[in-house]
């Protein structure tokens, strides 16, 4: 009698199962290292992140995965510096911080350790050996996803993420997401006061403007609905901000048009 309540449980759960998903899940919590974190205010300046549920500590899999993650964030990191997150998080709640962090350490990889990812996995379609989840931009798309439903992870599988991840990258590629800017200027750079954006729009569209910091964090951000086309002209004032280097992000039609902008002291 236990037996089928048991399975009964279980065929339940799995039909209670949020499958097919194509827009990421948000999280604004903590992580293991005591950390705030917010996924979509990292998508959202235009980075990708990539989610790993792992079982441990011996899952083979698990780890080859992590592996080959690694060495693709590493190379994607080289090409587009601080765009790229990864995340590794223990499949169930039951994982503790010292677990997480640990299988982290012994595999040395740089993935930021989460706990309590039950209800993430869940979302994403259900466990595999590793489940993964790769996101990316502000309509916070998921680009690749392997979990209970397709088999999970397979080895190699980063030679399709990498498809995703640079297709993300360099949108004008592909067919119906050609940006809708050209003649970006933003000067004077450096600045110590404030400075001017000028672009020319091709045709009416949303834009968002934002400046995010040497530590990825978007310290500034304005959206712009409906465009008209034509010279498109903004002055930012930079007294506010901290002297350093930032990206100031131009993001419309699903592209992102990034200029390093250095803010300099009094």
């Amino acid at each position: 009698m236990k037996k089928i309540i048991l399975i009964l449980a279980c065929v339940i759960a799995s039909a209670g199962m949020v499958t097919g998903q194509t827009t990421a899940m948000d999280f604004n919590r903590m992580d293991c290292n005591g950390n705030m974190r917010e996924l979509f205010k990292d998508l959202d300046s235009g980075k990708v992140v990539i989610l790993e549920y792992f079982m441990g500590p011996n899952c083979t899999a698990c780890e080859d995965a992590a592996k080959e993650i690694e060495a693709l964030k590493s190379k994607f990191l080289a090409k587009y510096p601080g765009k790229v997150m990864t995340y590794a998080m223990g499949f169930q709640n039951s994982y503790s911080c010292i677990t997480i962090k640990s299988w982290v350490s012994n595999l040395g990889i740089s993935a930021i350790p989460m706990d309590s990812a039950a209800t993430q996995v869940a979302y994403y379609g259900g466990f595999a050996m590793p489940t993964i989840a790769v996101v990316a931009g502000t309509g916070h798309k998921i680009l690749y996803s392997a979990n209970a439903n397709n088999g999970g992870y397979m080895n190699g599988d980063t030679s399709k993420i990498s498809t995703e991840m640079n297709k993300f990258f360099n949108p004008t590629g592909i067919k119906g997401v050609a940006s809708l800017l050209s003649a970006v200027k933003v000067f004077p750079n450096p600045s110590s006061y404030m400075v001017n954006i000028e672009f020319d729009v091709k045709q009416r569209t949303d834009i968002t403007l934002q400046l995010v910091d040497a530590a990825g964090k978007i310290v500034w951000k304005e959206v712009n609905a409906n465009v008209a086309s034509g010279t498109f002209r903004k002055v930012l004032l930079t007294t506010e901000f901290v002297p350093g280097v930032y990206s100031f992000n131009i993001i419309e039609n699903n592209n992102t048009t990034t200029n390093k902008i250095n803010i300099a002291g009094k």
